[in-house]
């Protein structure tokens, strides 16, 4: 059972309306997940239930593969079924992580995503760098595409680099 409070109202996906007042949610589901700690391993998440003034079905189905100490994959499916009694519609939402513990000093995390709501895909690259405790040093890449029905061709909307570092002074 979940509970939530909306103090100023907000659309869904410029489709639904969700007005001021307190929402009560009867939500079911489902969770199965293999060993994490072996090369291959997945998940899938099944929920359903009452969603504010509506009904929401969700499915979640993730796969890791994890080769060795230093490499890790991940990707993740998401689609949100919701119905309302003006509107129902479908959000989609893909993931993939790519991540490299270098050594224990160098990290590489690169994480790319798509959803069909705003059609967009972002890319997210990060490269750390840890001396010691305490100075982290980070060259991050983000960027952000406009795609197009076919996936043929993407319009960057977005893109940022910026060079960051933090040194802890201990005393």
């Amino acid at each position: 059972k979940f509970f939530e409070r909306i103090d100023n109202s907000f659309t869904l996906v410029n489709k639904v309306d969700i007005p001021v007042g307190d929402y009560h949610f009867n939500r079911y589901g489902f969770y199965y997940r293999t060993d994490h700690s072996r090369p291959y391993s997945a998940y899938a998440y099944l929920e359903t239930g009452d969603y504010f003034h509506g009904k929401r079905d969700d499915l979640n189905i993730g796969l890791w593969f994890n080769p060795n100490k230093h490499v890790a994959i991940n990707s993740e499916y998401r689609i949100k079924k919701m119905r309302f009694a003006q509107d129902k519609f479908d959000t989609k939402t893909m993931r993939l992580n790519i991540n490299l513990a270098i050594n224990a000093f160098w990290a590489w995390t690169n994480k790319f995503q798509y959803d069909n709501v705003s059609d967009r895909a972002g890319i997210f690259s990060r490269i750390k760098f840890e001396p010691q405790a305490g100075e982290v040093y980070q060259l991050v890449l983000s960027r952000a595409f406009e795609v197009d029905d076919e996936f043929s061709r993407f319009k960057t909307q977005q893109q940022q680099l910026a060079i960051k570092g933090v040194y802890t002074y201990r005393f």
